[in-house]
């Protein structure tokens, strides 16, 4: 499962405390669950890159599904996307939501989307056409939901490409 860094660790919590003399030490466990309508499964992180904000997770419970494709190639100005998540914790096994909007370009080592995103919806891969993930949504604008940022194909490919873990 693919999705972003700060959804496996979404609290940065230091190894030690140290306070008028007393010191506390830290020790930091994450249980994740995957959950999709009606199925559950526990995960463990397998690859993480702070810095790109991704995540791999593995799922102990099997399922057979296709796996997503990434796209060789970033979407061009003005090219439509699509992402389907969960923001603001909408969602159930009734309903799923899904967005359409448009790649608006590059900013400041990052691809633009003009996309109703709000919280909850990190870690949703935005797809193109071909329905092939060509970003994720990490971050929204804060004071306007329609824009939202995420990690550049190739940096995507880069990251599931390489062998290391916990980066």
């Amino acid at each position: 499962v693919l999705t972003a860094e700060h959804v496996c660790y979404p609290d940065e919590i230091p190894d030690q405390i140290d306070q008028d003399g007393v010191t506390i030490t830290v020790t930091k466990t994450t249980n994740i669950t995957v959950r999709s309508q009606q199925y559950s499964s526990s995960a463990k992180i397998v690859k993480k890159d702070k810095q790109l904000d991704l995540c791999i997770l593995e799922i102990e419970e099997k399922i057979k599904i296709k796996p997503a494709k990434i796209a060789k190639k970033p979407p061009k100005r003005g090219d439509s996307v699509h992402y389907a998540g969960a923001p603001y914790g909408m969602i159930s096994e009734s309903f799923l939501l899904a967005f359409d909007g448009y790649y608006s370009g590059d900013y400041s080592k990052a691809m633009v989307f003009s996309l109703p995103c709000a919280q909850g919806a990190s870690g949703s891969s935005i797809r193109n056409r071909k329905n092939e993930i060509v970003s994720m949504v990490q971050r929204v604008h804060p004071g306007f939901n329609h824009i939202c940022l995420g990690v550049t194909t190739k940096e995507l490919r880069g990251f599931l490409s390489t062998k290391h873990l916990e980066k």
